[in-house]
């Protein structure tokens, strides 16, 4: 079977221990791996902290 990897990023990302050439490290998953975001859903700008 496929492995299923844990979703991040609002569901946009995956937890895994290394990124494609087509993703980008986004920030690491509690399990410290990291969260790899397809530059498809890379957003524009980096999202601002959420205690503003």
């Amino acid at each position: 079977g496929r492995t299923e990897f844990k979703r991040c990023w609002k569901g946009q990302g995956t937890c895994r221990t290394y990124c494609t050439r087509q993703e980008s490290f986004i920030h690491l998953c509690p399990d410290a791996s990291l969260c790899c975001l397809s530059y498809m859903f890379r957003p524009s700008r980096p999202p601002m902290p959420e205690d503003e």
